[in-house]
């Protein structure tokens, strides 16, 4: 059988064109750019182009943080600390502390991993050791992480009080948007209420903790340092995509000349 002409014509009546079904995908596509107006095809916005908290944005975000694997790899020491502590010495459990640190430095430069979180992390850890062995007390290993976590949420309500709200400032790290969609009375307002919850969690969690460290519950303190760690952090950055998607998507696109001119 013959093959059909994928650019045969329509009965004589007509005044378009159009491919037969026998006509490939690259063949539609050409001949719909041609039968649609080019007025007809509007220029892209930023909210069409660009959706807030994509994939890509949620990774970049996780590796400025340091990832699962770096949340959980801060909380693990201190659990050894305090099991090591109970159930030998403050010492040796700050040894075990120590030497998983190090070992964590090791396997991931052995791989090929990025170790920057790793060195830092391990750079806090011996620091809160340091200070749990000058001082006798195991207790006082926490002490550093309360008072970050603490400074921390000053920072960040801070920032709102100053109307500069911190999470802005991490969003056009991740998002890589144009200033000019954060300046929108819309976005900005969204970025305060973020910011506010995440520096009242902050404080709320560092208040915790120093009243475990006052009343010297150590065994409370080791299971928190995981409890409120990894699974805080992850409700929080849950809630905070959802929170910027569903409000990015309530804003009137603008077109994106507008936002390159600024």
């Amino acid at each position: 059988m013959a093959a059909t002409d994928p650019m045969k014509r329509i009965p004589p009546d007509s005044t378009l064109w159009v491919p037969v079904p026998s006509a490939s995908s690259g063949d539609l596509a050409a001949v719909a750019s041609r039968l649609v107006p080019e007025e007809q095809n509007p220029s892209p916005t930023v909210n069409e182009t660009d959706d807030a908290w994509s994939e890509a944005d949620l990774e970049r975000l996780r590796a400025m943080i340091g990832g699962k694997a770096g949340i959980i790899d801060g909380a693990i020491p201190a659990l050894l600390f305090v099991a090591g502590n109970a159930i030998w010495s403050l010492t040796i459990g700050a040894s075990i502390a120590g030497a998983y640190g190090l070992a964590t430095i090791i396997y991931r430069a052995s791989r090929r991993q990025p170790i920057r979180h790793a060195l830092i992390g391990f750079a806090g850890l011996a620091f809160s050791l340091g200070i749990a062995l000058v001082t006798r007390n195991a207790n006082t290993y926490f002490v550093p992480g309360a008072a970050l976590g603490a400074l921390s949420g000053v920072i960040y309500l801070l920032t709102v009080v100053f109307r500069q709200p911190m999470s802005v400032l991490i969003a056009q790290a991740v998002e890589r948007k144009d200033r000019a969609h954060y300046r929108r009375p819309e976005v900005h307002r969204m970025h305060m209420i973020v910011t506010s919850v995440w520096g009242v969690v902050f404080l709320a969690r560092a208040a915790f903790r120093s009243y475990l460290i006052a009343n010297e519950q150590t065994e409370l303190l080791g299971a928190s340092a995981l409890a409120l760690g990894y699974p805080v952090t992850a409700a929080l950055l849950g809630w905070t995509t959802l929170y910027l998607r569903r409000g990015s998507r309530r804003l009137e696109p603008i077109p994106s000349e507008t936002a390159s001119d600024s």
